[in-house]
């Protein structure tokens, strides 16, 4: 059956759902979640290497 259903890329349809304005606002208003999730998500990766490893995180 998947043969016959078309291929759907979610992010070209999330990103043609929100116009550049509310991509905007969205990324403000959620700014410091998205940074704690990268933060999180970089730390368990490389302290995955060895519980010695230091990791530091600096947003631009």
């Amino acid at each position: 059956m998947s043969a016959s259903t078309k291929n759907v890329d979610t992010g070209q349809l999330v990103s043609q759902a929100l116009s550049s304005s509310k991509q905007k606002h969205y990324l403000k208003t959620y700014k410091d979640m998205i940074q704690d999730s990268a933060k999180d998500y970089y730390t368990t990766l490389f302290k995955s290497t060895g519980q010695e490893t230091s990791v530091k995180v600096h947003f631009e």
